[in-house]
């Protein structure tokens, strides 16, 4: 009965395998840990909120995940959603999972309208 939902995640995400060996070279595995959490409003406009922080166990790789959404009036809506990667050394491809994604950090506002 609360106009407020509070959701918490926690994922920890493993492989048994020390590398992972693509066409491209190895790329030394490590175990993730993902904290996050879902705040939602439950008004009228639909407000959420859902942050996420990744980290690799083995070395400094990190990822930071932020989606939020209103509806404004009956017909708009308003989001925003964005991603960012740190602790990745750009000499080292094979130090970590997210080394092809370092350099896709990223922020994005969007505006709908419905008809």
């Amino acid at each position: 009965d609360s106009v407020v939902d509070l959701g918490i995640i926690l994922e920890y995400q493993f492989d048994e395998r020390d590398q992972l060996v693509t066409p491209f070279g190895s790329i030394e595995l490590s175990d993730v840990v993902i904290f996050g959490g879902r705040f939602a409003l439950n008004d009228e406009q639909s407000t959420e909120l859902l942050l996420g922080l990744g980290v690799e166990t083995d070395n400094d790789a990190q990822f930071l995940s932020i989606e939020g959404s209103r509806r404004i009036g009956d017909d708009m809506k308003l989001s925003v959603e964005g991603r960012v990667f740190t602790g990745i050394d750009a000499d080292r491809p094979d130090q970590t999972l997210f080394f092809p994604l370092r350099n896709d950090d990223f922020i994005q506002i969007t505006f709908e309208k419905f008809y």
